[in-house]
């Protein structure tokens, strides 16, 4: 049985902290929620325990880290930067594992047992095959900004111009497409049980759609600022979204009732990524002058932990 606690054990060697201008661009949680790897705007990694005590510090890329997903089995974590590289990482330590053999503006980077997916500049998705290094290029016309599993190995959804896409890995072509909306889509989740897809967009408005029909079922009423992020809580029954204006706002399914808003921060969220008990959510701004890292409890929507600069 795993006990979930935002109150974990552990030896905070460094006493890290972010630097004046600094700002979190990505935050997310391993499989079980303890510990967080975040991107920041200055080229760090920062592994941190989900009390946000960094535990280790590495700089990962030359300029910008668009991403830092842990990998499906928690023993990497994959970055990439505007350096255009894309690096993996052990969870453990930060030793550098592997530097992948192609240049792309990865603006997110998963990575599977068996693959690994970017996607970025020019509305590039790049397909590597970890066990033999075979790749794969499509191109989706537009600025690709979020990619992410919802078959892990065998399919993955992008978010690229207006649209999201369903891609299918095996036979590397998109066989879905969602559209309907009014600007940039930037973020594309699945739900838990892979019937529905949430699309955060430009136009301040969160969408969601029947993931194989592609119909659009719900849609919210316009936010305070371009939706960033959005995506599904862990039991399915909230729809967490982030906007420029740092906002949070928690939706039920049909996006028809704001359960609770925070303001979060005075800038833009660009990350939001529930704790897997659904307790607790982690948050990052890469505003220069109000960016960093918080904790919010999810019940009582109270900020318990933040991570900002000396």
């Amino acid at each position: 049985m795993i006990v979930f606690s935002c109150n974990i054990v552990s030896e905070d060697k460094s006493f890290i902290k972010l630097s004046k201008g600094e700002g979190i661009h990505a935050a997310f949680y391993n499989s079980n929620g303890s510990k967080i790897a975040m991107a920041t705007t200055s080229g760090r990694l920062l592994l941190c325990n989900n009390d946000l005590k960094v535990l280790n510090s590495i700089q990962a890329h030359n300029q910008v880290v668009n991403s830092s997903f842990f990998s499906l089995n928690d023993l990497l974590i994959i970055t990439g930067g505007d350096d255009k590289k894309i690096k993996s990482w052990d969870a453990d330590d930060l030793s550098p594992v592997k530097t992948y053999p192609f240049n792309i503006n990865s603006h997110t980077t998963i990575l599977g047992n068996h693959t690994m997916v970017g996607c970025g500049e020019g509305g590039k998705v790049v397909i590597y095959n970890q066990d033999n290094g075979d790749t794969a290029t499509l191109n989706l016309g537009s600025t690709a900004f979020h990619v992410f599993y919802n078959r892990p190995d065998t399919s993955v959804l992008v978010s690229a111009g207006d649209a999201g896409y369903e891609i299918n890995l095996h036979q590397r072509k998109v066989t879905r497409k969602y559209t309907n909306n009014n600007g940039q889509v930037f973020c594309i989740m699945p739900d838990q049980t892979n019937t529905k897809v949430v699309t955060a967009c430009s136009d301040s408005v969160v969408r969601v759609f029947d993931s194989q029909t592609q119909q659009l079922l719900y849609q919210s009423k316009k936010l305070d600022g371009s939706v960033y992020v959005a995506c599904y809580n862990y039991h399915n029954n909230t729809i967490a979204a982030s906007t420029a204006s740092g906002s949070i706002y928690f939706f039920d399914v049909e996006l028809i009732n704001i359960k609770q808003q925070i303001k979060a921060f005075n800038g833009c969220i660009n990350t939001i990524h529930y704790h897997p008990s659904d307790s607790f959510l982690v948050v990052g701004s890469l505003d220069k002058n109000f960016g960093g890292a918080k904790i919010y409890s999810v019940h009582n929507a109270k900020e318990i932990k933040n991570l900002f600069a000396n």
